[in-house]
């Protein structure tokens, strides 16, 4: 029996130990630098044309891992778009 409480708050304490860094590593921030338009890879200007139409790419940033956040605008909506350097989607946001 002493086994059993004994395993059970090893148990616990790895649990809560644990919990912080998962906490802590989802709370990664990205500093991206402001650049041109002309400067975000084609690959990626076509693919967020595709899925984006009809939007307008008002101002591009790329981060030091190559990620790229593109700003995109259509009837007073704002979408922020982020994208890797190989071009695939990464995920967007409103822009509030």
């Amino acid at each position: 029996m002493k086994k059993i409480f004994v395993a059970a708050a090893f148990v616990l304490t790895l649990t809560l130990n644990a919990a912080p860094a998962g906490i802590n590593s989802k709370v990664k921030s990205t500093c991206y630098t402001k650049i041109e338009v002309l400067q975000v890879p084609l690959e990626i200007l076509r693919e967020a044309s595709t899925k984006y139409s009809g939007f307008l790419l008002t101002l591009a940033y790329r981060s030091e891992e190559g990620t790229f956040k593109l700003v995109l605008a259509k009837d007073r909506k704002h979408i922020i778009a982020y994208y890797s350097s190989t071009a695939h989607f990464i995920k967007d946001e409103m822009k509030k």
